[in-house]
């Protein structure tokens, strides 16, 4: 199989970013409702400083719900192309063993290694398992470049939330805001690697 794809380590990646996902939502819902809290109520916080207390919860709750969505995101990419490779990877195995049975290995651009049977049938064998091996790597590699493209399209999504994120806060007054950059140092997204294509 062109590229050594391997379908387990996208799905697995596609779970880990799910479950991402929900832990962000789930920390966007507690700074939401710990807001709430401090805010309502006849001991409520008020003032310039509970005003601007708010205003960074809700900028910090938008970005960790982008962050969600960033993660849903690239969950589901991960998943439908851990899908399409594992189907290729099925007919690239049909494709092989149909040439196994008339004595012949497909090299990784999928064409036979060794020369054309003399025999007829043997031949028009081996043209079948050359197309579906063609076809397999097509789909394969046509997967990696849509996933790789939907990739680069949630990170510029979320690098521009980020930076109109930075732009409204150095705006608001109030302590001293955390910058995209900053956030970034707080800690590693969970998932494996996508093995190159």
């Amino acid at each position: 199989m062109p590229g050594n794809l391997e379908p387990g380590a996208a799905r697995g990646g596609s779970l880990d970013f799910a479950a991402l996902a929900d832990r962000c939502r789930s920390l966007a819902a507690q700074l939401g409702s710990a807001d709430q809290g401090i805010r309502a109520g006849p001991r409520s916080w008020t003032g310039v400083a509970a005003e601007s207390g708010g205003a960074h919860t809700a900028r910090l709750t938008a970005a960790i719900e982008q962050a969600a969505e960033a993660a849903a995101d690239v969950a589901a990419i991960l998943s439908v192309f851990a899908t399409v490779v594992q189907d290729a990877t099925m007919a690239w195995g049909s494709a092989e063993r149909l040439a196994h049975s008339v004595g012949q290995r497909l090299a990784r651009d999928g064409l036979a290694e060794g020369g054309a049977p003399s025999d007829t049938r043997h031949a028009l064998i081996l043209a079948r398992a050359e197309s579906l091996a063609g076809q397999a790597g097509d789909e394969a590699r046509m997967a990696a470049r849509v996933a790789a493209a939907g990739f680069a399209e949630v990170a510029a999504q979320a690098g521009a939330t980020c930076a109109r994120s930075s732009v409204a806060g150095a705006a608001s007054p109030g302590p001293s805001n955390v910058s995209c950059t900053d956030r970034s140092r707080l800690g590693k997204t969970p998932g494996r690697v996508l093995p190159r294509g």
